[in-house]
């Protein structure tokens, strides 16, 4: 059984939607009997919510605790890029995440049609301070 949760999503102060999924406390003590439910209630910084990042170009990549993402905005002319934002998770989240972006794929095409692969730039990207 897959971990998930359930809860709202607050934006200041309001209820903007309820989580569809659940979370069981308790999943990786299977002698102690069945899981229990655990609601969580998420609230999201309006900031957070409307202030989304764009990115045009992303670098994975991990260790033996972590993924790390990395978020970037790069522009054509002048040559420039930003990194906008640096994720990190567990490998099992990294994992679940992989899964979750897959199933929404799969369902984006079913509406949409397929998502056209274009060629992958080179990487050639430095950092700058």
């Amino acid at each position: 059984m897959v971990p998930s949760l359930s809860g709202e999503c607050i934006v200041g102060g309001t209820k903007i939607g309820r989580l569809k999924r659940e979370v069981f406390r308790g999943m990786d003590k299977p002698a102690q009997g069945p899981p229990q439910r655990v609601e969580l209630q998420i609230k999201v910084d309006e900031k957070e919510l409307f202030g989304a990042s764009y990115s045009t170009l992303a670098q994975i990549f991990h260790t033996g605790e972590e993924f790390t993402f990395d978020f970037f905005y790069v522009t054509s002319n002048p040559p420039a890029g930003t990194l906008v934002k640096r994720i990190l998770v567990s490998p099992g989240h990294a994992k679940r995440l992989l899964a979750a972006l897959q199933d929404n794929i799969k369902k984006y095409e079913a509406q949409f049609g397929e998502i056209k692969s274009t060629p992958v730039p080179e990487p050639k990207i430095g950092f700058v301070n």
